[in-house]
Formats: C-alpha cells, structure tokens, sequence
C-alpha cells in the first residue's frame, strides 16, 4: 500500500494543483499619471489637454511652411492664414500652442 502513496499523490497534485490558482484574480497596476513638457509631451487625448504657453527668441521662421523654430529647438506649426511676417528673427515671444498629430501645433504668438 505505501507504494502507491507516491503515485497517486503525484496524480492528484496534477488534477488538483490547478484548483489552488482558480481562485485568484490577476492585479493589473494602474497606469501612471500623465504628465506634459515642452519636450516629451504625454500620450493622453487631445480633449483632456490644455493648451501651453512657451517663451522664448526665435531662431529661424518657415514663412511658406508657417513654422516657427525657437532657441529651445522647438518647432511651433501655425494654421493656415496665420500672419508669421509680424515677427523677426531674434524677437522675444510667448507662443500658445498644443501636442497634435506629432508636432506642436501653436495658435497663438505674440511679442514679450
């Protein structure tokens, strides 16, 4: 009889072993918080978003493209219409803008 105590022992933790686990549910963390900067902006939605203020010199202007590159390296893209021969290389601005489709999407600039 003492056996057959390992066998069946070793047969009944294979059938029933799995028993121990169905109770248990699986803890997912929760995500971290968001956080936006000018230089890695968070992968959020766009309607949870507020715009951001940045200042800074510019550095060089795309007038045809309608683009702005700060000295921080940034490029600011502005809507189509916007009047970007109003500003010089060199002028202190603040420029409004939010993170869309990859890029900085600003609607607003004015002189500091």
């Amino acid at each position: 009889m003492l056996k057959n105590i390992l066998p069946v022992a070793a047969i009944a933790a294979m059938v029933f072993g799995g028993a121990a686990f169905a109770g248990t549910t699986a803890v997912v963390p929760a995500a971290p918080a968001a956080t936006t900067s000018a230089t890695a902006p968070a992968a959020t939605t766009m309607a949870a978003m507020t715009p951001t203020v940045t200042e800074g010199v510019i550095k060089s202007i795309g007038s045809k493209n309608l683009y702005v590159v700060l000295t921080n390296g940034n490029r600011y893209h502005f809507a189509k219409g916007f009047a970007l021969s109003a500003f010089k290389v060199g002028e202190k601005v603040s420029v409004t803008w939010e993170w869309k489709d990859k890029r900085h999407a600003a609607s607003a600039m004015t002189a500091v």
